[in-house]
């Protein structure tokens, strides 16, 4: 007790004298106290408690907790001081004043880690003020307390998951059940698969674990499942076991409810099949069958993604709506999206149709891209489907009897005057062709007015038979399917000039139907077969029959 009552005039006279004179010389070691005791009397996972005890008369003495494997180096005066605070690894500093009463402390530090090597460093100062030799100790807590988890975050298939301290993997596999949105099971958190997770797609490091949930479908939802002890501690401490799933239904606003943890895996578009047919000539509104293109089947067609039909006819063009559930919706009967357009098309023309994006839902929830396409309404004949011989019965237009006649198509020798043409009419085979254009997409036949076909003589008289139409514009015959023709609309035949001048109907026809009773090769008139026609000034054939 010798110096305690001179402590605090000796140092103000130790700061005067700096001040005065320059600083103050080194202490010696006399002035130094003898050092300090550091006893750990408790550890536990999360906490440790100890006791500091100078080892004689002291002024101050300081302490300090760093989180470290081995004991470094530490400097007694800074120590002292506190100047460590906010060091790397410092988890606690302090310091005590040293009376006759209170000769020691007692220090408890919390929030720890468990299983965890920390430093203890302590140094007490001299009546002077002067630090003495730092003491050290070293401990480890303990870890009785088992990991848990404490939060999870989701991105598509990859889970992140907190524990409350540093995992290690365990034993026992790790799996997830895979839940489709549109499936009913999920209305009740059951899953529709599972699918197991490898060690490869497992990371960790120190508390977070990262679990990859591969090989999951396109917008599937799923949640984790592993048993206990799948995850431990450094000290062989298990964590629970984790069963999960999920729940999508009106009970959760049609939002996904985890019980557990999970997640849901990224979403793609898929396509929906093209129109198979290429041709359509049903006069009633057609309706088609698309392929449902998802690899997860169909789940759910949307009532307000509507889509559009264009027709076109030449430079006209109409648009329609289409709505979903009316004009096109997913039919399990057929395995496909049924779609049934407004009105039907003329035979030739085109309608290019459009179905909106994410007018469909697939099994796990994928939408639709949009779609398009282009029909033709066309009934796709080839010449084969009107090459032939045909026969008919029509009223003729002077007797009004009904009189059986005959015709034959083939295919034309000259494709500028048309792509086919009569070699027989009206029971005549023909000197020279009657050409004609069949309309492949159409189903149309048309033959242009005028056409001399046969060329005799009577006397000294040149008589002609000449393809006739009433209207003077030709005629064109409907084929309602291959080998069959119509002519609803104009009379249609041969009369008889002689010397370029009508004298006399031959015969026309109106409202026949006729049928093809043998096919024909398409087998062309040979050019020995023409025959060569006058010139006639000013077309004076046609004016004389354009007069009548």
């Amino acid at each position: 007790m010798k110096r305690l009552f001179t402590y605090i005039p000796l140092l103000a006279l130790a700061v005067a004298c700096e001040t005065m004179y320059g600083p103050v010389q080194t202490p010696i070691a006399a002035d130094k106290t003898d050092g300090i005791e550091v006893n750990v009397t408790e550890t536990k996972d999360e906490s440790v408690t100890f006791t500091l005890t100078p080892k004689e008369e002291s002024a101050y003495y300081s302490y300090m907790v760093m989180q470290a494997d081995e004991p470094t180096e530490v400097d007694a005066d800074n120590l002292y001081k506190g100047a460590y605070k906010g060091g790397e690894g410092v988890v606690k500093i302090g310091s005590f004043k040293w009376t006759a009463k209170e000769t020691s402390s007692t220090v408890t530090v919390s929030k720890l880690l468990p299983n965890t090597n920390y430093q203890i460093y302590a140094v007490a100062g001299s009546p002077m003020g002067f630090a003495g030799e730092v003491a050290n100790v070293s401990f480890k807590t303990s870890d009785t307390v088992c990991p848990v988890l404490e939060d999870f975050e989701a991105a598509d298939s990859v889970l992140t998951l907190v524990f409350s301290e540093a995992v290690i993997r365990g034993e026992g596999a790790l799996t997830a059940g895979v839940y489709a949105m549109n499936s009913a099971e999920i209305e009740e958190g059951k899953a529709v698969g599972t699918v197991p997770v490898k060690d490869e797609n497992i990371a960790i490091s120190g508390s977070t674990v990262t679990v990859t949930v591969a090989d999951l479908p396109a917008g599937a939802f799923y949640a984790l499942n592993y048993p206990e002890g799948a995850f431990t501690d450094p000290s062989k401490n298990k964590a629970a076991g984790l069963e999960s799933s999920v729940e999508y239904s009106s009970n959760t606003g049609w939002e996904a409810a985890y019980d557990g943890v999970g997640g849901r895996n990224a979403t793609n578009t898929f396509t929906l099949g093209q129109i198979e047919a290429e041709k359509y000539s049903s006069s009633k509104a057609p309706a088609f069958l698309l392929s449902f293109d998802s690899e997860y089947g169909y789940g759910y067609t949307y009532g307000n993604a509507d889509g559009e039909a264009v027709y076109t006819f030449g430079n006209k063009t109409t648009s329609y709506a289409l709505t979903g559930k009316v004009d096109y919706a997913y039919v399990a009967q057929y395995g496909g999206v049924v779609l049934q357009l407004p009105t039907s098309g003329d035979p030739g023309n085109s309608v290019e149709i459009t179905i909106a994006e994410g007018a469909f839902e697939d099994f796990y929830g994928n939408l639709n891209a949009e779609w398009t396409d282009e029909l033709l309404y066309s009934y796709g004949y080839t010449l084969a489907d009107i090459v032939g011989q045909y026969n008919f019965v029509a009223p003729e237009n002077v007797s009004q009897k009904y009189v059986q006649s005959t015709l034959t198509i083939v295919e034309s020798n000259n494709p500028e005057e048309g792509n086919v043409m009569l070699t027989s009419f009206a029971g005549n085979p023909c000197m020279a062709p009657i050409y004609g254009t069949f309309n492949t997409d159409a189903g149309t036949l048309s033959f242009a007015h005028g056409q001399i076909f046969i060329q005799t003589k009577q006397g000294a008289d040149v008589v002609w038979l000449v393809f006739y139409t009433y209207s003077g514009k030709g005629v064109t015959l409907s084929v309602p399917e291959a080998g069959k023709l119509n002519n609803p609309s104009d009379y249609f035949g041969s009369v008889i000039a002689i010397n370029g001048t009508l004298t006399a109907y031959n015969a026309l026809y109106l409202d026949f139907e006729a049928e093809r009773v043998a096919a024909e090769s398409s087998a062309a008139v040979q050019s020995n077969d023409y025959v060569s026609f006058p010139s006639f000034e000013g077309g004076r054939l046609e004016a004389e029959i354009k007069k009548f």
